[in-house]
This record gives C-alpha cells, sequence and structure tokens, in this order.
C-alpha cells in the first residue's frame, strides 16, 4: 500500500496534479492519424491506419506514427 502512495506522491509533486495513465498506448499497436480537411475531399477517408512508434519529445502532446501506405514518419 506504501508503495502505491510513493508513485502517486511523485507524480503529484512534478506536475502539481495526479497523473492521469489514459493516454498511453502499447507501442508497435495500431492508430489511426486524423487527415485535415484541407488535404482530403468530401468522400475520402477521415483517417489513416498508422503503427504506434511512442510520444512526441518535445513537450507537447502528440504521437509519433508510423505511416504503412507512404513509409514515412508522422
Amino acid at each position: 500500500v506504501e508503495s502505491n502512495k510513493a508513485r502517486s506522491a511523485v507524480g503529484t509533486m512534478v506536475s502539481g496534479k495526479e497523473p492521469t495513465y489514459d493516454r498511453l498506448r502499447i507501442f508497435g499497436c495500431e492508430a489511426y492519424a486524423f487527415i485535415p480537411w484541407e488535404k482530403r475531399t468530401k468522400l475520402s477517408p477521415h483517417a489513416m491506419k498508422c503503427i504506434f512508434l511512442g510520444y512526441r519529445t518535445d513537450g507537447e502532446f502528440g504521437y509519433r506514427l508510423w505511416d504503412l501506405v507512404n513509409r514515412k514518419l508522422i
């Protein structure tokens, strides 16, 4: 029981609020990237299938995805 309190306390000390784990993903899982209106037509798909590689490292929220069709990092 004490170890759970210690882990929660560390997350709280860093950000000032309780950490949430709802956005965590498994490496290599199937993911979908949204295609903006400017790059699609009315009847084209709204998202494209990708592979999850990790999280952005510049401090902002976001995922790093591998585009299977164009074979590039998104």
